[in-house]
């Protein structure tokens, strides 16, 4: 049987093994149990974004929008790997064949490259936010958006019997991996540049960042396997690879930041403070160097924290001057007394 599924006209291909089955639903379950969760921890991150573990974790800004980008990628794995029918906004196939999962996927890559450059500027005491990073995020998400406006004026669809399905056809597979690959490229060259890092805030991010770069390129060889053989289209097949998305992506951001949420969320003001500051006597350089300044986008209010923070410091400056003055003063003072008295002895003596 075929039903429609976008507007150009094209119709779900019948799998193997139907959609909207118990093991789909289930699925669907674990996801909305670890998505509540998730989401909570989100908004304590942003609650709290004036901790200095947050800001020297590259910025709460970028936590926050990998996070919703894993939502996004998350959500179009359950859209493509046909779990359920496609009724309603799920049957535009270009939204969720190429505009969705491709912004979610790149912004994915992209903020995370720019969470471990930040945290590196941090640990070698560099604290501007560069328009840079900007055109960094503006340049990788190009690909992406000529690749979908490509598409959106061409036939990319998989045909059965003069039938167009919401598939990909084998051309145009290998067009999006090859869109996708360099972003997989540039993260693995950003950790291979920050191998050996000393300050321990930037070692244990780039260790989680390894593992989960290992995650992905697991979860892209069981792509490419189910799709050569047609696995992804059963039951165990779909459930395993949008599983495995879940994990990546909720496992890995309880595991960075599980802990000191738990801190903010459940336990005193204090413990916190502790955690922090054990951090920085442990040599953590970035948390030394956000401990008294604000980090996030350039706004109004940055503005007015770093005019705030550089005359805190000038005053400091001036009166470490201040004091030197006055104790060079007293020293003064002492040698003029004794002069006097000098003077008067040999006065004395001489009557």
């Amino acid at each position: 049987m075929a039903s429609g599924c976008c507007n150009q006209g094209c119709y779900m291909k019948v799998v193997p093994s139907d959609p909207d089955t118990p093991y789909d639903f289930t699925l669907l379950a674990f996801a909305l149990a670890a998505t509540i969760p998730f989401i909570v921890a989100n908004g304590a991150l942003f609650a709290h974004r004036g901790r200095s573990y947050f800001r020297a974790q590259g910025g709460v800004y970028l936590i926050l929008g990998s996070s919703l980008a894993g939502l996004v990628w998350i959500a179009s794995q359950f859209v493509n790997n046909e779990h359920f029918s496609r009724i309603g906004p799920l049957r535009s196939c270009l939204l969720w064949t190429f505009w969705l999962p491709g912004t979610a996927i790149c912004l994915w890559f992209v903020l995370t490259i720019l969470r471990l450059a930040r945290m590196y500027e941090l640990s070698k005491n560099i604290d501007n936010w560069s328009w840079k990073y900007y055109v960094f995020v503006a340049l990788c998400l190009l690909p992406t958006v000529i690749l979908s406006t490509v598409a959106s004026f061409s036939d990319f669809h998989e045909h059965e019997r003069s039938v167009r399905l919401c598939k990909l056809s084998k051309n145009w597979k290998t067009t999006v991996f090859s869109v996708y690959t360099p972003y997989w490229l540039v993260l693995i060259f950003v950790i291979y540049k920050l191998r050996n890092q000393e300050d321990p805030l930037l070692s244990t991010e780039y260790r989680d960042t390894v593992d989960y770069l290992a995650v992905t390129t697991a979860i892209v060889i069981l792509a490419s396997m189910g799709d050569w053989t047609i696995t992804s289209d059963n039951i165990p097949g779909r459930c395993a690879l949008t599983f495995s998305t879940c994990c990546l992506m909720f496992f890995n951001f309880w595991i960075r930041f599980g802990w000191p949420i738990y801190l903010c969320l459940f336990r005193p003001k204090e413990e916190m403070d502790n955690f922090e500051q054990e951090l920085t006597y442990g040599g953590a350089q970035a948390l030394d160097m956000v401990y008294s300044q604000r980090i996030h986008f350039p706004s109004c209010e940055g503005a007015i924290w770093e005019a705030f923070s550089k005359a805190s410091d000038d005053r400091d400056r001036y009166k470490d001057e201040i004091r030197k003055l006055q104790l060079q003063k007293a020293l003064l003072e002492g040698k003029i007394l004794e002069l006097q008295m000098q003077k008067r002895k040999a006065f004395g003596s001489q009557e």
